[in-house]
């Protein structure tokens, strides 16, 4: 490719992405996750056509979780001859036993072959073809469930050897680039079942807001990126704060009551926040739980216990806040 990509266009737009944000350096080793579908072919075909150009290696990746049954293997036979048609080397793994139960255990077995393809080939990137649009039904399906900062900020470029480089660009931007070139996909017909919350959001709720707002998704995007800065900003004062008033043992975190009771109510969210992150716990703990929490620290009266999901135990004991798992 020897002409000046126009930075109007998506090529361009992701070459100047990758620059700026040193997502991808001469004599990398790239390896495109690439599904089928209509996101990670887009990927496969920009970084194809940018690898000779910034000097970088790029292959193939899929993972066939059988989900779909026939039509992830005819996925698979799509995905294999793309690589074949581009000269790329292929690489893949299968659901061995019975098809994954949900797109939950897909994503966690999917990002197992990953790290393994990692550790297999040290240096190298995978890159992921995450979307604005992704990013929005995220951000809604979060709203709906209930969220705080920490649900609205994004997902970052680089998140060690995981790259996003259409992170930026919409859907329609993506199809639009896809038609213009010609490029053919799969297409998931269990993404139009409206009863799972992100296929009702795409389908009936993002379209509306965006006949009332064209750029609402960039407008999403641009608070998730406000919502990561600040976020940043209190992980680190929290981290600041862990180390000082933090004591920890095997399943077991002990803080001051008195130096908890001093910091900020932010602070002390994102605190607990951290304290059940080091006990292993990232999920199913709710806000309600938290303030919970707060509450009865703040009361002060005694000796106290609260239970919490995953085996979690909050107690106060002469003067101390005691956090336990199993």
């Amino acid at each position: 490719m020897n002409k000046k990509l126009s930075q109007k266009d998506l090529l361009g737009k992701v070459e100047k992405n990758i620059k700026k944000n040193g997502l991808i350096k001469p004599k990398d080793v790239v390896i495109v996750a690439v599904s089928g579908g209509v996101d990670s072919v887009c990927l496969l075909d920009i970084l194809d056509k940018l690898s000779k150009k910034l000097h970088f290696d790029l292959s193939v990746c899929h993972y066939n979780h059988k989900l779909r049954g026939i039509e992830s293997d005819k996925d698979e036979l799509f995905v294999s001859k793309l690589a074949r048609e581009r000269g790329r080397d292929f690489e893949v793994a299968r659901r061995k036993r019975e098809p994954c139960n949900s797109e939950d255990e897909a994503r966690e077995l999917r990002y197992k072959f990953f790290k393994k393809i990692l550790e297999s080939s040290r240096g190298a990137k995978i890159a992921i073809a995450h979307n604005s649009s992704d990013l929005t039904e995220t951000l809604l399906q979060r709203v709906v469930r209930g969220t705080g900062i920490r649900g609205l900020k994004s997902i970052p470029f680089q998140r060690k050897n995981f790259i996003r480089p259409l992170l930026p660009h919409t859907r329609s931007e993506i199809l639009e680039y896809l038609n213009k070139e010609k490029i053919k996909f799969r297409i998931d017909k269990s993404n139009f079942d409206p009863s799972f919350l992100r296929n009702y959001l795409r389908k009936y709720i993002v379209p509306k807001l965006i006949r009332k707002n064209p750029k609402f998704e960039e407008g999403v995007y641009a608070l998730s990126k406000s919502m990561e800065r600040d976020y940043q900003f209190i992980e680190n004062e929290t981290k600041k704060v862990f180390e000082k008033v933090a004591t920890i043992t095997y399943k077991k975190v002990t803080i001051s009551k008195d130096d908890f009771s001093k910091l900020h109510s932010s602070i002390k969210f994102h605190l607990l926040l951290m304290v059940l992150e080091e006990l292993g716990v990232k999920k199913d703990v709710t806000s309600k739980h938290l303030e919970d929490v707060i509450s009865m620290i703040s009361k002060n009266v005694g000796n106290k216990s609260l239970p919490l999901p995953h085996s979690l135990r909050v107690k106060l004991f002469g003067g101390k806040i005691i956090i336990t798992r199993g």
